[in-house]
């Protein structure tokens, strides 16, 4: 039994990619109160992850082939592109009470190369899997 249906790749990818730009520009109030207040020392971190998974479900939704160097490249710069037009658009769009800062590239870029650089090629998974084909019963 395979972890992820080849037919859900596609999907898990296109929900990420709608729950960052949500997650990125949906507007705060002025005041944040108590729980905005407790999660701001998680940002940093709340960017790495959402970054990591980015670069993760493009790595299994289009790499079928063993990837390259070049392919996790590749998957890294365009999640830094993403992360970077969702910096800016948080910067220009008023009303949103959002910032646009350097470490928010940062840990943008860190945890787009954690995805890219560390998850395994959809091809890698889907041939491990093959030889385990029966189900236990």
């Amino acid at each position: 039994m395979r972890f992820v249906s080849n037919n859900l790749r596609l999907p898990a990818f296109v929900i990420t990619c709608i729950g960052l730009a949500y997650m990125s520009l949906v507007p705060i109030p002025k005041d944040p109160g108590i729980y905005m207040e407790k999660a701001l020392p998680l940002d940093y971190a709340f960017h790495a992850v959402a970054y990591c998974l980015l670069a993760f479900t493009v790595m299994m939704a289009f790499v079928k082939q063993p990837a390259t160097l070049l392919d996790r490249v590749n998957i890294f710069l365009w999640c830094i592109l993403a992360g970077s037009l969702l910096e800016i658009l948080q910067a220009v769009i008023p009303g949103i009470n959002r910032t646009c800062t350097v470490s928010d590239f940062l840990y943008n870029g860190l945890g787009s190369a954690i995805g890219a650089f560390l998850t395994p090629s959809a091809w890698l998974v889907a041939s491990s899997g093959q030889g385990n084909t029966k189900e236990a019963g």
